[in-house]
C-alpha cells in the first residue's frame, strides 16, 4: 500500500496511475472513513473524493483529508484488495459489502 497523501487533485495526479486499484480514505486521525475501489482507472476514481465533487453525505461530514492506495493490473484484482481492506479497517462510511462485478468473484475474507 501506497500513502498517505493529501486528498488533493495534484497530489491524486502525481502519485496515482490510471489503471484498477484500491484506497482507502482517511480523516486527521488516520481513521479508515471509506474504502473504495476503481476497475479501470483509480487516479479518476480518486477525484470523485475531492470535496467539491463528494457526493457521499457520511463522507463529507468525516472530515476526509488523505488517502492510502495499491493500483492493480487487473479489476478482480482490486475488487480483492479493496474486500480485504473492507474487512480489516471496517470504515464507518461503508454501508455495504464491496460490490462484484461478476458472480463468479468471491470475497477472500466471508465468500461474498
Amino acid at each position: 500500500m501506497k500513502g498517505k497523501f493529501g486528498l488533493t487533485y495534484s497530489e491524486i495526479d502525481s502519485v496515482v496511475s490510471a489503471m484498477a486499484g484500491a484506497y482507502i480514505l482517511v480523516n486527521n486521525n488516520n481513521n479508515a472513513i471509506y474504502v473504495g475501489r476503481a476497475d479501470s482507472d483509480l487516479n479518476n476514481r480518486l477525484k470523485d473524493h475531492l470535496p467539491q465533487n463528494e457526493t457521499n453525505s457520511c463522507i463529507k461530514r468525516s472530515g476526509v483529508v488523505a488517502f492510502y492506495f495499491e493500483n492493480t493490473a487487473y479489476a478482480k484484482d482490486a475488487y480483492i484488495l479493496e474486500c480485504n481492506w473492507y474487512h480489516k479497517y471496517t470504515p464507518t462510511c461503508n454501508m455495504a459489502h464491496p460490490a462484484k462485478v461478476f458472480s463468479t468473484w468471491l470475497c477472500p475474507i466471508c465468500g461474498l
